[in-house]
């Protein structure tokens, strides 16, 4: 099995992305489980005035790494949606900051 470093989105906020059914993708995990996750294309996301290109994302319930983490998190930015964006980036983790060049 091949793993895909898709964006996450919080499940509860479903309604507050653009989101367009693309494909399901069936997933497993260390103990041999599997489950199919619906895979959603999400479009119209913008970084101060630059529209970053549709990428795949599915819905989870972030609850348990919010709480871990004492913040909320509203969408997870994969490796898939910045590859995808033909921009460079930046992760500056000691100054927790996230530049890009378009």
């Amino acid at each position: 099995m091949q793993a895909f470093p898709f964006s996450t989105l919080r499940k509860s906020e479903r309604g507050a992305f653009e989101l367009t059914p693309a494909f399901e993708l069936e997933i497993g995990d260390a103990t041999g489980a599997k489950a199919t996750q619906r895979v959603a294309r999400r479009s119209g996301l913008r970084v101060e005035s630059i529209v970053v290109p549709d990428f795949h994302c599915f819905l989870t319930d972030l609850r348990a790494i919010e709480k871990a983490l004492g913040r909320d998190i509203h969408m997870v930015f994969g490796a898939n949606a910045m590859l995808r964006s033909g921009f460079s980036w930046l992760i500056d983790k000691p100054n927790v900051e996230v530049l890009f060049a378009a």
